[in-house]
């Protein structure tokens, strides 16, 4: 399921803040950073975007 335009403008990487742009990897929609290049998994149309654990 992909994720609606406006939604995906205003979404963020939790680690980094620089926007995310949506990709299909294998049949199943994820979002990746611009910077870090981290992608987050779309399930259900809910992006799952939960920072790094800091150790």
């Amino acid at each position: 399921m992909s994720i609606p335009k406006d939604l995906l403008e205003i979404l963020a990487c939790p680690d980094d803040k620089f926007p995310v742009k949506e990709v299909n990897l294998k049949g199943k929609y994820w979002l990746k950073c611009s910077k870090c290049k981290r992608v987050f998994e779309v399930r259900d149309g809910i992006p799952i975007m939960l920072p790094k654990d800091e150790k």
